[in-house]
Order: structure tokens, then C-alpha cells, then sequence
């Protein structure tokens, strides 16, 4: 499943199925024990993205930790959502950009 693992600041893994991503997330974790490898999965970062046609759940149960299930997210600065849309990422763009405009006319004033 991985076979050159470096170095790993953000892992993207997709599946079909729950169980499928549940399964992969176990093994990394297993592999990284068996080989000393430098990595671990912080569980309180790790997120889910479920589809919207999936049965709705607030988190699941990975090896030692708890990983909360969303319907969006920010990945390498790219908003990620369950409609597979742009929408969020255009809102959040013009959101952003709304807030550097108010941050920087502050400072001005001041």
C-alpha cells in the first residue's frame, strides 16, 4: 500500500467504502509501529469526509483514536466538501479576502 513513505506532513487516502479507508489507516498505523518509522497519525486531526449519500455518522473508531466524520474540510489549503462542488472553496476565497481588505483598512486607520 505505501511503498516509499519519506516523509508525510498531509495523506490524502480515498475509498469507496468506510471500511476500506478504516482498514488502510489501521495498517499505516502498523507498519509505522513494525518499521520505526518517524510517523504518527494524529487522530485529533484526521478527518473523514463522508459522502452525502452515505448513512450519517459523527465519528468512527480507528485503532487508539477517535476520528470525526464532516462533510468539509480545508486540505493544503483547499476547501474539500462531500458535494465534490466548488462553492465552499469560491465562499471561503471571497471570505478570506473580505477579512484582509477589513485587517489591512484597520490598520491604516490606526
Amino acid at each position: 500500500m505505501f511503498t516509499d513513505l519519506n516523509f508525510a506532513d498531509d495523506v490524502g487516502l480515498l475509498a469507496e467504502m468506510l471500511e476500506v479507508v478504516v482498514f488502510a489507516m489501521t495498517i499505516m498505523q502498523e507498519v509505522a509501529a513494525v518499521f520505526k518509522f518517524d510517523l504518527q497519525i494524529n487522530w485529533s486531526k484526521t478527518k473523514i469526509l463522508q459522502d452525502s449519500s452515505s448513512t450519517p455518522c459523527s465519528t468512527v473508531q480507528v485503532a487508539d483514536g477517535h476520528i470525526e466524520v464532516v462533510d468539509a474540510f480545508v486540505y493544503l489549503c483547499s476547501m474539500i466538501n462531500s458535494s465534490g462542488g466548488s462553492r465552499g472553496e469560491v465562499l471561503r476565497g471571497i471570505g478570506m479576502n473580505l477579512l484582509e481588505k477589513k485587517e489591512s483598512g484597520s490598520q491604516a486607520s490606526g
